[in-house]
């Protein structure tokens, strides 16, 4: 079981290899979009949907994806759609115009959460249900870490690459050296049966959407939270920029608070929900303090409550995604049908992510103001509250202590 455990690390440590690209990708966007605005003389909708582009692509191929791509080897899966991605990498660093950014961005995503469900497959193969959080809570440490360095080091990477261009070509060769380190480390678990077992029937896991409602609440909670996080992700240095007068510099390093505070979030996520037994408190009270802490980066320019908030709302935002994509483990579902429920989550959040720098470019187009564009989607957190009062409370400690005290 410790082999088990331990080639399991490796495994998904490379896969992680080749996510920690896509968030670079996706991250990145804040800091050189008043560059490609420029370049490609765009308009406040254009740069939204240059925002929405990378969410969407989520939102429309996660479903899909988890119900097609789940039937075949995931070590193969993984591998053709890391060598397409970084071909759509190079595509943005070529792109001449915005259209063609805009395509090379929206197919990298296809390609990138085409991996998705082979991830959670891979999981399930490598570790014992009771490991999932953990195992959740490592890997979106690791991307927060990604996130931190790309809005850290960006402003620095484009004077030393020369502009945003060559920056997406680095992020290419870069991903083809992911893709190489799956190859010779990514594996299956040779004992591993059940997944082909089930591979027969392209729907057969949809049933379970019938049989447990709670999933689509589960499935759902992130959308309020999604659309504040990719309108700020996406407008909130350009609003440090141009209303606050702050340096490209100083808005990426003050950003970089964000994923710093994600990556606490993420890495302590599985031991406080083992330390309190529940899973349900995590997500109800983030949903009630990431308002509050989104606000406070509109209304004040003192660098210490903006960093502080910027810090917490990275923790509030973040502490949450182990725990709901942990969820479907705690079920006891079926391989396949954990990956329907992760490709449900990993649907409804970012189709949020892609109305929210949509809707606050909309609104600064209309109205003049990105300020009025940001707040209008601040209380929409509130949404995570109200469903992780809702859903089930799954906690495989909490329910170990109950059977424990039943047999005493």
């Amino acid at each position: 079981m410790a082999s088990r455990i331990g080639y399991g690390w490796v495994v998904v440590g490379a896969l992680w290899l080749g996510n920690i690209l896509v968030v670079f990708t996706g991250f990145t966007l804040g800091i050189v979009l008043p560059d490609i605005r420029s370049e490609f003389n765009l308009s406040p909708v254009q740069a939204g949907m240059l925002g929405s582009a990378f969410f969407l692509g989520f939102a429309s191929f996660s479903l899909p994806s988890s119900l097609w791509l789940s039937r075949y080897s995931p070590r193969l899966v993984v591998l053709f759609l890391m060598a397409g991605s970084s071909l759509f990498l190079f595509l943005q660093g070529w792109a001449p115009v915005f259209w063609a950014l805009l395509l090379g961005r929206f197919l990298f995503v296809l390609l990138s959460v085409g991996r998705s469900a082979p991830e959670v497959l891979l999981i399930y193969q490598w570790f014992e249900p009771q490991r999932v959080a953990r195992v959740l809570s490592v890997n979106f440490s690791f991307l927060g870490v990604g996130q931190t360095i790309s809005l850290a080091l960006t402003p620095f990477l484009l004077d030393m690459v020369g502009g945003w261009h060559n920056m997406y070509y680095l992020f290419g060769f870069g991903m083809v050296g992911a893709t190489l380190v799956w190859y010779f480390l990514g594996k299956e678990h040779p004992s591993f049966v059940a997944q082909k077992e089930e591979s027969g029937s392209l729907l057969s896991p949809l049933r379970i959407l019938m049989e447990r409602p709670a999933l689509w609440w589960v499935a759902s909670c992130q959308v309020g939270a999604s659309i504040a996080f990719a309108s700020f992700m996406t407008f909130w240095p350009t609003f440090m920029i141009e209303v606050r007068n702050v340096s490209v510099e100083q808005a990426g390093l003050l950003f970089s608070l964000y994923p710093i505070g994600g990556i606490i979030g993420s890495f302590s996520a599985a031991f406080i929900s083992e330390r309190i037994r529940r899973r349900k408190p995590i997500i109800w009270i983030s949903g009630l303090v990431l308002p509050i802490l989104y606000m406070v980066l509109l209304i004040t320019a003192n660098p210490i409550a903006l960093a502080a908030a910027l810090f917490g709302a990275g923790f509030c935002a973040f502490i949450v995604i182990p725990i709901v994509m942990a969820i479907p483990f705690d079920m006891g579902l079926r391989p396949r049908e954990v990956a329907l429920a992760t490709g449900l989550t990993r649907t409804f959040t970012p189709l949020g992510a892609t109305i929210g720098p949509i809707l606050v470019g909309t609104i600064q187009q209309l109205s003049g103001s990105l300020t009025l564009g940001l707040a209008v989607v601040v209380p929409l957190p509130l949404f995570m509250a109200i469903c992780g009062l809702i859903i089930p409370e799954t906690s495989p400690y909490r329910r170990s202590t109950e059977a424990r005290s039943a047999t005493s």
